[in-house]
């Protein structure tokens, strides 16, 4: 009776696990103590860079797009996770732009440090 329970068991909790689960995804969750995170210093100047592409500005698109990125040591984009959310138009436009985005480095105990970060990106619509 209790292997029974115990196979019942684990066919539940195999089948509460998210299906494919990339080791980015993993170690994007991993909780990082006492750590200062890393600060972006020009998000305003490749915000204003962006611009809303012709064909999303005929299917009326706007909102926003958070892209989660890992930033080095040394205050560097390293790569990102394709948002869950977001227009494929909008995350696209912003993909181009990532690599100028820069950064002071996270820190914990006083060590630089890789860190995952969520970064926001407006579009609006041109008036």
């Amino acid at each position: 009776m209790r292997i029974i329970l115990f196979i019942s068991y684990l066919i539940f909790a195999m089948a509460m696990l998210p299906a494919q689960t990339t080791n980015d995804e993993l170690e994007s969750t991993y909780c990082v103590f006492n750590a200062k995170p890393p600060k972006c210093l020009n998000l305003t100047q490749v915000q204003n860079k962006l611009i809303l592409p012709r064909e999303a500005i005929e299917m009326n698109l706007s909102g926003r797009v958070i892209i989660r990125m890992l930033i080095d040591e040394e205050g560097c984009y390293v790569k990102y996770l394709p948002p869950k959310t977001g227009h494929p138009i909008l995350v696209k436009t912003v993909e181009k732009y990532l690599p100028e985005l820069r950064f002071e480095p996270a820190t914990q105990n006083g060590k630089l440090i890789k860190y995952w970060i969520n970064v926001p990106f407006l579009f609006c619509m041109p008036h």
